[in-house]
């Protein structure tokens, strides 16, 4: 039986190069994006590269559309082997005001929380029962959001990651009666068109990062941070 991947945002970018990895892995492909051109352009170039793709646009901050997406995605599969939450927005990236808390822009905040961690939980909430065991759920987080680490400004995208981390640690147990890993990863800073051309890693050894993850044979680590395979600080 062939196995199956779902990846949010896989239009471009990290999510993107996941597809075509797992894909090329013998992976079906099933993947969302919130601009329905681009989204079946990338289904037309993972087509041309021999794999089985197919897509449905997803706009993750708003719950119809991830209804009628699990209705879609429900009707083409009876399972999922590898979920991966992967889109997501950091609207303060151009917000001047970003630097502090007292004056971040509360639409910029709310909008990111919605889509970043409500998009992704509505999702495995309304889902979860397609995940087979041994099955892997991928929460793409960032360092942003580890409270170890964490610096000043973009309070939105810093919250909004910090709770992906949360979702996954306390999922985990949840899941692990049907044997599912669900972990958060950190594909580090990717030069990408959220992260920009000064970031110090490729798009794809941020894809390598999330990989990691999603292929863990069964029995591995679950409701852990992580990047590049290694723990990081919460």
């Amino acid at each position: 039986m062939q196995p199956v991947a779902v990846i949010t945002g896989a239009t471009r970018g990290i999510g993107f190069e996941v597809a075509k990895r797992l894909g090329a892995e013998g992976h079906q492909l099933f993947i969302t994006g919130t601009k329905t051109d681009s989204l079946f352009e990338a289904v037309e170039k993972l087509g041309a590269l021999g794999l089985n793709a197919a897509g449905h646009p997803l706009h993750q901050g708003d719950a119809d559309s991830i209804d009628e997406f699990a209705t879609w995605l429900r009707a083409m599969t009876r399972g999922i082997d590898v979920f991966i939450n992967n889109a997501g927005v950091w609207l303060e990236q151009h917000n001047s005001l970003s630097p502090s808390v007292l004056e971040a822009d509360a639409d910029a905040v709310t909008d990111t929380l919605q889509i970043n961690l409500l998009g992704p939980w509505l999702l495995i909430r309304t889902l979860h029962d397609l995940v087979r065991e041994n099955g892997r759920i991928v929460n793409v987080s960032s360092n942003m959001g580890s409270l170890a680490n964490m610096n000043e400004g973009y309070f939105g995208y810093r919250a909004s990651k910090a709770s992906i981390n949360v979702l996954s640690k306390l999922l985990a147990p949840e899941l692990a009666g049907r044997g599912i890993m669900v972990n958060a990863v950190d594909p580090g800073w990717v030069r990408s068109d959220m992260g920009g051309s000064e970031a110090d890693r490729s798009i794809e050894q941020g894809a390598a990062s999330i990989l990691w993850a999603a292929t863990l044979e069964p029995g591995g680590p679950s409701g852990g941070f992580y990047l590049d395979g290694k723990h990081s600080e919460w």
